[in-house]
């Protein structure tokens, strides 16, 4: 799974994409990109319990969690400040990949940001019984065992 930036003005975002894809041929996929795929012990991919959380699973109980949404506006700004310094001068290739490396570690830290500031919904009863059954008390939903945070990362990789 790979974050994807929403947009009130697309003519805007598809200003800054243009403006990215005229400077290089690559992109940046952040999240939990293919390339990178990790699991749980159990084989579980962690972008599909991510995809779980961010849109909800109502059939399971599960509610959403959309800690992709709080990533998206400052993704959007680190977006638009390297389309501004990769258009504002003429830059090597080497240069080019320096600002969409910055650009994933700004993403992936993001990311991870709004993974650690999610609060609502709380955890449900069942939930805190089950963690306090296993001696964690914290109360904080997306992090338990800390394998999805530490698992977001991001790759530059060839259109």
């Amino acid at each position: 799974m790979t974050a994807t930036v929403f947009h009130t003005q697309p003519k805007a975002l598809r200003k800054v994409y243009q403006d990215l894809s005229g400077a290089c041929d690559k992109v940046v996929a952040v999240g939990f990109p293919a390339e990178k795929q990790n699991a749980y012990p159990d084989g579980t991919p962690v972008a599909s319990v991510a995809a779980v959380q961010v849109f909800g699973a109502p059939s399971q109980g599960i509610p959403s969690r959309d800690f992709m949404a709080a990533a998206r506006s400052d993704i959007m700004r680190h977006q638009h400040e390297v389309a501004e310094k990769a258009n504002s001068r003429s830059l090597s290739a080497a240069q080019i990949e320096a600002l969409l490396n910055a650009l994933g570690r700004k993403a992936q830290d993001d990311i991870k940001k709004g993974i650690k500031d999610t609060n609502d919904p709380p955890l449900s009863e069942r939930t805190l019984a089950s963690r306090k059954a296993k001696g964690n008390m914290d109360p904080k939903p997306l992090i338990d065992t800390h394998h999805m945070i530490d698992s977001v990362s991001y790759i530059v990789r060839r259109k």
